[in-house]
C-alpha cells in the first residue's frame, strides 16, 4: 500500500482495453484505441461560476462543490482546476444534453491524508457521447472531476456528502450504454461504456 494514499475504493472496473500504435513502437503514440468500463453512469450539471444552493434558487440542497480539470482547450482551458458547483440529475429524459450537462462516471473514492478520513474525495470522469452510426455506449473524455467530502468521518460512500454523485442516473437511454448490470447486494445499477 502506498503510504501517501491510505484508503482507495474503486467504483468502476476496466472490462477491456485495446490500442493500435501509430508506428512500430508499441510504447509510443497511438493511432487509435478504446477502453470499456463498467460502473455507475450519471448525468451532472456544471454551474459556472461556482454558486451556492441559495443562488440556484430552487431550495434543493444537492449541489456539490467540485474541482474540474478540463481536457479540452478554448473557453474551458486553464492552468489548473476550475472550482465550480455541480448537481447530479437523478433522472435523465434521454434527449440531448444541455451545454452545461455531462455524463459522469465515478472511478474512485480516495483518502490522500495520513489522518484517517480527513481528505476524502470522489474522482469521476466527465464524458460526452460520441455519435458513430449504430454503435452504442461510445463516449469521449472531457475532463476529470474531484469532489471532497464535507464530513469525512462517515465510512461508506453512500453516506458521504458526495454519495449522490456516485450513483447512476435513472432513465438512461439504451444508446448510452452497451449493457447494464444490477449489483444486488447494494441495489445499484452499473453500465458498460466505451471510451474512444
Amino acid at each position: 500500500m502506498n503510504p501517501r494514499f491510505l484508503d482507495t475504493e474503486l467504483l468502476c472496473k476496466v472490462i477491456e482495453a485495446r490500442t493500435k500504435p501509430a508506428r512500430k513502437n508499441v510504447y509510443g503514440m497511438l493511432k487509435s484505441g478504446y477502453i470499456k468500463l463498467l460502473g455507475p453512469l450519471g448525468v451532472i450539471r456544471v454551474h459556472q461560476p461556482r454558486t451556492s444552493n441559495a443562488t440556484l434558487g430552487d431550495g434543493k440542497t444537492d449541489a456539490h462543490e467540485a474541482y474540474i480539470f478540463w481536457d479540452t482547450k478554448g473557453d474551458r482551458s486553464t492552468n489548473g482546476p476550475i472550482q465550480t458547483t455541480v448537481r447530479n440529475l437523478t433522472r435523465y429524459n434521454g434527449k440531448s444534453l444541455g451545454d452545461r450537462d455531462f455524463f459522469c462516471m465515478p472511478i474512485r473514492v480516495m483518502n490522500e491524508s495520513q489522518n484517517e478520513g480527513s481528505e476524502v474525495y470522489l474522482t469521476a470522469l466527465l464524458l460526452l457521447p460520441v455519435g458513430r452510426g449504430k454503435e452504442r455506449g461510445l463516449f469521449r473524455r472531457m475532463g476529470l472531476m474531484k469532489v471532497y467530502d464535507e464530513d469525512s468521518r462517515k465510512p461508506e460512500v453512500k453516506t458521504r456528502s458526495f454519495g449522490p454523485l456516485a450513483k447512476a442516473t435513472m432513465g438512461l437511454n439504451k444508446v448510452h450504454y452497451l449493457y447494464e448490470s444490477v449489483v444486488t447486494d447494494v441495489s445499484a445499477t452499473e453500465y458498460c461504456i466505451t471510451l474512444v
